[in-house]
């Protein structure tokens, strides 16, 4: 090959591959496509949650039906129950005590209202959360207590444990326990 052809041959292939890069350049990069997926959840939305109201308990103290329907609260009900729940009774504050305690939800959000000796007077508010956080409280006796807390360690039990605690549980995942001890509310070792 002489070197004109060659020259000629280096020039076209200098031409082609500048006029490749200008119009590589020049051109929109293709549209990205946006894909959707959806997130799959066993969780219902929760405009599809059960909520019950307060005179749906009948066994609640009267007083404290009154307080729960004047502030607007409902009684949010796990889907896998068919009897009514989210509101207990026991002694939260002292042995030989009845107390209520109420998971009241209103306005997206929950907490528990307890009730010392069934009073509206003095009401304690625990563990207010977003109702997409889907709860159940149970009771938690003495011996419940000390299973867990020998079950799944935790911090150290009071003494004496002579009354009930709180089982606040998150739906098919672990709970906690709240339980009031020198005039305030502990949190201790639920169900793992």
């Amino acid at each position: 090959m002489n070197k004109f052809k060659f020259a000629i041959l280096a020039a076209t292939f200098i031409s082609i591959s500048c006029e490749k890069s200008q119009r590589t350049n020049s051109e929109q990069a293709p549209p990205k496509i946006a894909v959707q997926v959806q997130n799959k959840t066993t969780t219902p939305p929760i405009t599809q949650l059960k909520r019950l109201n307060p005179s749906a308990f009948p066994a609640l103290p009267k007083d404290v039906q009154s307080f729960l329907l004047s502030g607007g609260y409902t009684i949010p009900q796990l889907a896998v129950e068919n009897t009514p729940h989210n509101v207990i009774s026991a002694p939260f504050f002292k042995a030989n005590q009845v107390d209520w305690a109420v998971l009241a939800s209103r306005a997206g959000e929950s907490e528990i209202l307890i009730f010392q000796n069934g009073s509206v007077q003095q009401i304690f508010r625990l563990a207010r959360r977003n109702d997409d956080d889907i709860r159940n409280i149970q009771n938690a006796t003495p011996t419940y207590i000390k299973e867990h807390h020998l079950s799944y360690g935790g911090s150290k039990l009071p003494e004496p444990l002579d009354h009930n605690g709180i089982d606040d549980g998150l739906d098919g995942k672990a709970s906690m326990v709240w339980y009031f001890h020198n005039q305030q509310w502990l949190n201790l070792q639920g169900a793992d």
